[in-house]
């Protein structure tokens, strides 16, 4: 077969271009410094972008200079790649992913009542429950 354009081998961007396939990993992606940066700094593992390559549902979309690209969306994280899926542009994870806490100033109350039940918990007899709730908003 011989091939005359890009169009003609999905390239294009006509409705009927044909989408590329979709690799069986994030590992089969080459990641840009970009993605790399931003993985690191916002803690997405690379085992996030895998599941969001398997299991996310893909759109076509366009970056901010105009080139076509795909999101792959999963388990609370975009991962965003060129439109042939050769290299990883970026990711981030979506808003409101879990839940959100608002945040509360801190009142001198609120610090003596905390500082109070740090010393009793140093008295194990005076412990009358089992549960410990432990809440990151790093």
């Amino acid at each position: 077969m011989e091939v005359d354009s890009i169009d003609e081998l999905g390239g294009g961007t006509g409705t009927d271009a044909i989408k590329p396939p979709i690799p069986s990993s994030a590992n089969d992606i080459l990641a840009t410094i970009h993605l790399q940066e931003r993985c690191f700094e916002r803690n997405i593992p690379s085992f996030q972008l895998d599941a969001a390559i398997k299991y996310g549902s893909r759109t076509e979309s366009v970056t901010h200079n105009g080139n076509r690209c795909w999101k792959f969306n999963y388990g609370g994280i975009t991962y965003v790649t060129d439109y042939d899926t050769h290299f990883g542009i970026t990711a981030w994870p979506d808003l409101c992913w879990g839940f959100d806490l608002e945040k509360v100033p801190i009142t001198q109350e609120m610090k003596d009542a905390h500082n109070k039940a740090t010393r009793l918990s140093d008295d194990l007899h005076s412990w009358d429950s089992h549960t410990v709730v432990v809440v990151d908003q790093g």
